[in-house]
């Protein structure tokens, strides 16, 4: 019995993962007081991340790192889910999709790293820094 691929393992959680993060992101829009919801976001998203770190899928893991942060703000009552606040870990959670959909497509984590580089700076870098002045407020 041989192992699975390392990278395959990680597009199958983290498909898994990347739906109950964006059901609980989602669901914030109507219960923003759930902190079960917050926590769900935040367990899903650092799993993620781990995993990606663990591969070198290093774009993930900057995004990853910087959704973490606004995360853990609103888990430690620091922040509080304001507009910005959402549309920053939507647009997260978009280019994320995008990220692991090319993971998907490509299945090659030095593609990726090749790909990802020109491609998406301009959108993550972006998406990085509106998560950042959400962090700024706290």
């Amino acid at each position: 019995m041989s192992a699975m691929d390392p990278t395959e393992v990680f597009r199958q959680e983290a498909s898994e993962l990347f739906e109950v993060l964006e059901g609980a992101l989602l669901d914030l829009g109507q219960r923003p007081d759930d902190r079960e919801l917050v926590d769900s976001a935040f367990r899903a998203l650092h799993t993620i991340k781990g995993t990606a770190s663990f591969l070198g899928f290093e774009p993930i893991v900057q995004l990853g790192h910087r959704a973490e942060d606004v995360l853990s703000g609103l888990r430690r009552h620091e922040l509080q889910l304001t507009s910005e606040v959402t549309n920053a870990l939507l647009v997260a959670r978009d280019q994320l999709g995008v990220m692991l959909a090319d993971l998907r497509a490509l299945g090659n984590s030095l593609q990726l790293t090749h790909f990802w580089k020109p491609l998406d700076l301009d959108s993550r870098g972006t998406v990085i820094l509106r998560l950042n002045r959400c962090r700024r407020v706290w």
